[in-house]
């Protein structure tokens, strides 16, 4: 009974020892894994800052763009007007040319999401960037 006890002691003070070690080793895995997620948060926060900046820079641009363009528009029927009073253009030929520019104007202010969204289905499943069919011009050019 003595060699049980005195074989089983040691092989238990083993185990305990070895069981509090383990635990301390996962207690500072924990602790390391605590300050991985703080520095994941931070970063998250960085990037929601990021993006929300990114949206502010998007929305101004959109906004000076569309202002120009709206410039440009007037500038162009201004243009066809005095034109059309001087005798140049016939009243006709001047209502169409006001129709394209302002065609243009809303194809030139539309971004590449909201111009996709506006395709038909067809046409944006065989589209590739970089290539216009007629279909497409012809599209575009009712928009």
């Amino acid at each position: 009974m003595i060699t049980i006890i005195g074989t089983l002691v040691p092989v238990l003070l083993s185990l305990i020892t070895l069981a509090y070690w383990l635990g301390g080793k996962f207690a500072s895995i924990d602790e390391r894994f605590a300050r991985i997620d703080e520095r994941f948060e931070r970063i998250d926060e960085r990037f929601k800052s990021i993006d929300k900046r990114f949206e502010e820079i998007k929305t101004y641009v959109d906004l000076r763009i569309n202002r120009l363009a709206e410039a440009s528009r007037a500038y162009q029927e201004f243009f066809i007007e005095y034109l059309s009073v001087k005798g140049l253009l016939r009243p006709s030929e001047a209502s169409m040319l006001k129709g394209e520019i302002e065609r243009f104007t809303r194809l030139s202010t539309l971004s590449l999401g909201g111009l996709l969204g506006r395709l038909p289905m067809s046409m944006v499943t065989g589209l590739r960037l970089g290539s216009c069919t007629y279909t497409l011009l012809s599209w575009l050019g009712g928009l």
